[in-house]
């Protein structure tokens, strides 16, 4: 069994909002917003990866993490989808 661990980021010391955060029921991951666990479900949770650099090995499950990669690494931007 796998079990990811929240973290609490530095300057985030109101402990009660910590506690308010949303729980997913699959992986037990935390966030502190429903549209991010919504997205969390939809594109990762039990999903395989299916976003993959043309450039390298680079595989993600989400098309903004790909976006942000060809950025950061091979300074490029990505074609806008019309």
């Amino acid at each position: 069994m796998i079990f990811c661990v929240a973290t609490v980021r530095r300057g985030d010391t109101d402990a009660l909002s910590f506690l308010e955060r949303i729980q997913c029921p699959r992986c037990w991951r935390v966030y502190k917003h429903k549209s991010s666990l919504y997205k969390h479900l939809k594109w990762e949770c039990g999903q395989e990866s299916q976003f993959r650099c043309d450039l390298c090995s680079y595989i993600c499950k989400q098309k903004g993490h790909l976006q942000g990669h060809m950025r950061r690494k091979h300074s490029l931007q990505p074609l806008v989808d019309q």
